[in-house]
């Protein structure tokens, strides 16, 4: 699978990490946001963590979307046998 990392922990383990692809509404809407951040009037530390936030809640969004798509087949195939 494109985007998919499968790798060894320290410990001997293994995990996996995907890769998720920016569409181009992403790309485009986070240039609107952008943009509009220029025109406040924000201190550099206000601005930087306007954008830590952000960023935090987009990879929560991202996990959760993911979680459901996984939950979501797997519930399909359960219905499917």
């Amino acid at each position: 699978m494109d985007g998919l990392t499968i790798y060894e922990t320290a410990w001997g383990d293994f995990d996996a990490s995907i890769e998720l692809r920016k569409s181009d509404e992403m790309l485009r809407t986070a240039k609107v946001v952008s943009d509009y951040l220029k025109e406040l009037a924000l201190s550099v530390e206000q601005n930087d963590r306007l954008v830590a936030l952000m960023l935090e809640h987009m990879e929560a969004t991202h996990r959760s979307g993911f979680a459901n798509g996984v939950r979501f087949m797997l519930e399909l195939e359960d219905h499917r046998k």
